[in-house]
């Protein structure tokens, strides 16, 4: 069997044993060990000590030569350099910190506001309980980057409240699933994160290239639930006043201010740092994740003026600090330079003590002990997936797999388009 008929054979395996249930990131490293250590199986090499052994050696010394040689296989010290290749790549840094916003987000119950807020508002409009479920799957999608989250968090906020409004069950778990799947397409996305990282493609230009169509498919998705509410009123009725009460308009709008423009704020903040260049994608999650830290302490029971106080000296001091940057080491400043520097210490120690609020509740009320133990949790399956694939992938390319791979595909009735057809169908 020659070693491109490895390659294809080692695919097929991880395939089987994916839809056999094996965890994806532990099948990988695997099945790339496994392949591997074939793929550099050098006796002469690997068990040169153990062969120059003499006779009178004794047990314990032939036992440790041997199994020296069988760990001095060349795949082990590709598996360590491709850890050192992942952890040491500066662009991953922003998927722990976007994680922990949006587990922040989630776990001090904002997104039930929202719910709540674009369910009373939206009450007029065919499908109105779908269409807000859609919205806050979108707008929580910003804050989170992940399907899980939003799936899952969604899934226990609107699902029963669609049921219970007589929702036909296959439409409104519809809606809660395309809405879930918005997380990994708009931005800030962390599979778009790991695709940067992984091809070397700037994160700013893919954030910018996925924008407008995350936007065309929300879009899309509203057309079809409202369209299909019109056609087919069964499947969402409308509800009535004990599901959905009336609000006052000028309630109504307080309501959305408080739950909708703070959490816009927040993406929009982040976002547009990255988008028009004025931070990475790291400081950017930095940002959000002190953000949704200070929304959570509004949420939680801090007193909103002290958080917006403390909200508004940090942006201040962000933009003053753009504007007019102070270095207070240089021996040549004068006072000017000084009251700056002191009027910018001021506005961080006032900004700090909001976050210190902030965070002072969070752990009292175990909003940061869960946000953390989740961030964790995610960020290092995240991380051994992209250890494992990556593993997988240069064990692939070995053998000679990618080469014939590449030539099924260019001989593909159709061309390009067939070759993508292929691709979608099947991968």
């Amino acid at each position: 069997m020659t070693d491109p008929q490895v390659a294809l054979m080692m695919l097929g395996i991880f395939i089987v044993l994916v839809f056999l249930g094996f965890p994806i990131a532990f099948t990988l490293m695997a099945m790339g060990i496994g392949f591997g250590y074939y793929a550099y199986y050098e006796p002469d090499r690997m068990w040169r000590t153990f062969n120059r052994l003499t006779e009178d050696a004794d047990g314990w010394t032939s036992f440790t030569a041997w199994i020296e040689g069988f760990y001095n296989n060349r795949i082990f010290d590709l598996f360590v350099n491709q850890t050192y290749t992942v952890m040491s790549n500066e662009v991953l840094t922003a998927v722990p910190l976007f994680l922990f916003m949006g587990y922040v987000v989630e776990r001090a119950n904002i997104v039930d506001k929202l719910f709540t807020t674009l369910n009373i508002a939206a009450k007029g409009m065919p499908g109105s309980m779908g269409v807000a479920a859609l919205v806050t799957c979108a707008l929580f999608a910003t804050s989170t980057g992940i399907v899980g989250a939003v799936v899952t968090l969604m899934g226990l906020l609107a699902l029963p409240a669609m049921l219970k409004a007589r929702y036909d069950t296959s439409f409104a778990s519809g809606i809660i699933c395309a809405g879930g799947t918005l997380g990994i397409l708009i931005p800030p996305s962390i599979m778009l994160i790991v695709y940067a990282a992984a091809s070397g493609v700037s994160i700013v230009r893919l954030y910018a290239a996925a924008l407008y169509p995350s936007l065309v498919l929300v879009g899309l998705y509203l057309t079809y639930i409202i369209g299909r509410s019109i056609l087919q009123p069964s499947v969402a009725p409308r509800p009535t006043k004990e599901e959905v009460p009336d609000v006052p308009f000028g309630e109504l709008l307080w309501m959305l201010m408080t739950s909708i423009f703070p959490l816009a704020f927040l993406i929009l903040a982040v976002l547009g740092s990255i988008l028009f260049g004025l931070a990475t994608p790291t400081e950017a999650a930095s940002v959000g994740a002190i953000g949704a830290l200070l929304m959570a302490g509004r949420k939680i029971g801090i007193n909103p003026r002290l958080i917006l106080l403390g909200a508004g000296a940090l942006v201040l001091l962000g933009f003053l600090a753009g504007v007019y940057p102070v270095r207070l080491q240089r021996t040549d400043n004068g006072t000017l330079e000084w009251v700056i520097g002191a009027v910018y210490g001021l506005l961080a120690i006032v900004g700090l003590g909001a976050v210190l609020l902030a965070l002072r509740a969070g752990i009292r009320e175990k909003v940061i002990h869960d946000a953390l133990t989740s961030t964790l949790t995610m960020t290092a399956m995240i991380f051994a997936t992209i250890l494992a694939a990556g593993f997988f992938s240069l064990v692939f390319i070995g053998l000679g797999g990618e080469e014939r791979v590449a030539h099924l595909l260019e001989n593909l009735p159709g061309g390009p388009s067939g070759a993508l057809l292929f691709v979608m169908l099947f991968v």
